[in-house]
C-alpha cells in the first residue's frame, strides 16, 4: 500500500464519520424530546425544527434543552 492511497482512504473515512455524526445528530435529539416534559404544541414544533432543519435544529435542541429543569426554574 502506497502513501497516495492512504491519503485517499483517510479523508474518506473521516467523510463517513462525519456524515454518521450528521445523520445520528436527529435522531439523537428527536430521543431526548421524548422524555422532556412539555405539552404537546411544544414537542410538535420542536420535532417540525428537527424534521426540516436536521442540522440546525437539532444542534438548537440540544443546546436549548427545552423542557428542561432549568428551563422551568426560570419561567417561575
Amino acid at each position: 500500500m502506497d502513501i497516495d492511497s492512504v491519503l485517499t482512504v483517510i479523508p474518506i473515512g473521516i467523510l463517513i464519520i462525519f456524515g454518521l455524526f450528521i445523520l445520528l445528530l436527529p435522531v439523537i435529539a428527536l430521543l431526548s424530546l421524548r422524555n422532556r416534559p412539555m405539552n404537546e404544541i411544544a414537542k410538535f414544533l420542536w420535532v417540525l425544527l428537527i424534521l426540516l432543519l436536521p442540522f440546525l435544529g437539532a444542534i438548537v435542541c440540544l443546546i436549548v434543552s427545552p423542557g428542561s429543569v432549568f428551563c422551568d426554574d426560570a419561567e417561575e
